[in-house]
């Protein structure tokens, strides 16, 4: 039997795997955590192949509860599953909620989350009423009686309020079971107020009948769905928010308002960092943006091993930089780490990601087929914007054989070497554009590093790889780089030459002060003002000469 299209069912699509962990569980396992005899869930091919990754196979786990809810009407000749609407009354009905069979599903769900609510805290002591109400943030509430409590509750429906319902009850029904499961009844885990109302709901559930029916996977199953979809329109309320501040400031600018370079260096800005096993992630991170007084927490390895196991976040207030595991040391995590960058490439609102960076080894460009698979299955088809990806092939010191085909001393690479580099770019770039039509830029640099003998490495065309990123971030949230570009001014002294770096970097954020503000005379003085202050001084040695394009800008 195939799943029935519903769209009551269809906003699960939308949810990620974490969140669909208990619902997943709950419709496979019994309360003693043994598969349940009935389910044909863990059996499914996909279930099989992508477990736990739940949105590959989601279709399948909604079938999983439509099939369910078709054993629990009274009709025997039934072969088929149902839709969830007809679940979610015939769960109603079990219950003994009053409601209309011309409610709306969120209605429906609305009152079994009231009415269970209000069983479900008849037996709390004053001060668990107390512990309830401060968790549920309920506003204004002082006398924490239960009388006071289920009077608010009866009158306010906000998805706050019934989100927070939804996921009291859901974790007391998960604490409950999972007590009998531990045979430690007296053990509570979490608030106090949880073990005495998941005993309330299970008694409710046995004084209803619903044991060695159906009903045992569908009732919680529904409770589960409630829950789900409480978080889903919560979030699609706060992102429906972000879009309309969004909106509202990009409307603001466009009516020719003034956009301050304090607003402008506080967009949040979020860039992640992929790339094989040893090419010097970390390393780059911390050229970047790490400086003497500001150092990053971030371990930098000398051997084939990935020094990051998981995507590791760096937050600089308004900067996050996501630091995603070094691909290539086995299949198995490999797999990992693409889902890994695939959650994080669909992130929205002030979590979506503005810039991919993928750092390539120059000492090792020979096998690449991870990294082609990577950007054809994964990043181009995930990525939204395809122009805000850079490929930067790091350690090109390292990148030819040929004894002193790199200056050290001179901290610049050969004519030799150069050649053997570019080569490489145009390899990559061709191979990319076969698989997915798309052009990308793909540098070369050298992010340095310490030797075993703790001597530092000079950076090379690190100002290149800065300008590049630069470039490719949205125009609005370039000003970011300012706030958090590493002050070792070394980092960036050697690079190609083959263009004039400061100008591209200054050319950037003039773009961003045309685009975003319609007043130029009013930013102009803004930016002067602001370059004046000491605010900026920490900036000085950048700024200057980018002002100075600016100025020259303004002929």
């Amino acid at each position: 039997m195939a799943y029935k299209y519903d769209k009551d069912l269809e906003f699960l699509r939308e949810l990620n795997d974490e969140v669909l962990n208990d619902l997943v569980k709950t419709l496979t396992h019994d309360d003693d955590g043994k598969p349940r005899y009935t389910e044909e869930l863990t059996k499914n091919e996909l279930y099989k192949k992508h477990y736990p990754q739940h949105e590959k196979y989601i279709e399948a786990i909604m079938e999983e509860l439509q099939k369910f809810g078709g054993n629990t009407i009274a009709n025997k000749f039934r072969d088929s599953g149902i839709l969830y609407k007809e679940i979610l009354q015939d769960v109603a009905e079990k219950l003994k909620i009053n409601f209309n069979k011309d409610d709306t599903i969120l209605e429906i769900e609305e009152k079994i989350l009231k009415d269970t609510f209000k069983k479900s805290i008849e037996k709390l002591s004053p001060e668990e009423l107390k512990e309830l109400s401060q968790s549920l943030d309920l506003k204004d509430v002082t006398n924490y009686s239960k009388d006071v409590i289920l009077k608010y509750t009866e009158v306010n429906s906000s998805l706050v309020l019934m989100f927070g319902i939804s996921q009291m009850l859901i974790k007391a029904i998960n604490q409950s079971i999972l007590k009998f499961t531990a045979g430690a009844v007296t053990q509570r885990a979490g608030a106090s107020f949880l073990g005495p109302i998941g005993m309330t709901i299970t008694g409710l559930w046995t004084l209803n009948d619903i044991a060695g029916t159906a009903f045992r996977v569908t009732i919680p199953a529904v409770f589960h769905i409630i829950h789900l979809r409480q978080h889903y329109l919560l979030e699609k309320q706060e992102l429906e928010k972000k879009q309309r501040e969004k909106k509202q400031l990009k409307e603001k600018i466009q009516d020719g308002k003034k956009y301050s370079i304090n607003e402008l260096f506080d967009q949040k800005l979020n860039i992640l960092i992929a790339g094989p096993t040893g090419a010097g992630k970390s390393s780059t991170i911390k050229a970047l943006f790490e400086y003497e007084g500001k150092e990053l927490d971030i371990e930098i390895g000398t051997t084939a091993k990935p020094e990051t196991k998981e995507v590791k976040d760096f937050k600089l207030d308004n900067l996050t930089i996501y630091d995603s595991p070094g691909f290539g040391d086995s299949e198995e995590n490999d797999k990992i780490y693409k889902n890994q960058i695939e959650e994080l490439l669909k992130k929205k609102g002030d979590e979506e990601i503005d810039l991919v960076l993928i750092t390539l080894n120059g000492a090792n460009l020979r096998d690449l087929g991870t990294f082609y698979n990577l950007i054809k299955d994964t990043i181009m088809p995930t990525l939204k914007d395809k122009k805000r990806i850079l490929i930067a092939i790091n350690k090109c010191d390292k990148a030819s054989d040929i004894p002193n085909s790199f200056d050290y001393e001179k901290n610049q690479p050969s004519r030799e070497l150069i050649e053997k580099l570019n080569e490489d770019v145009e390899i990559i770039k061709k191979r990319i554009h076969d698989d997915t039509k798309i052009n990308v830029d793909i540098i070369y640099y050298a992010a340095g590093y310490t030797d075993k003998t703790k001597k530092k490495q000079k950076s090379y065309n690190l100002k290149k790889l800065l300008a590049y990123i630069i470039d490719k971030t949205p125009t609005e949230k370039r000003f970011v780089y300012l706030k958090y570009k590493s002050q070792n001014e070394t980092n960036f002294q050697d690079n190609d030459n083959i263009e004039n770096y400061n100008e591209k970097i200054g050319n950037s954020f003039i773009e961003t002060l045309k685009e975003y503000a319609v007043k130029g005379v009013e930013i102009a003085k803004d930016f002067i003002d602001f370059i004046k202050s000491e605010q900026f001084q920490e900036f000085k040695n950048f700024s200057k000469e980018i002002f100075d394009i600016f100025k020259s800008s303004k002929k």
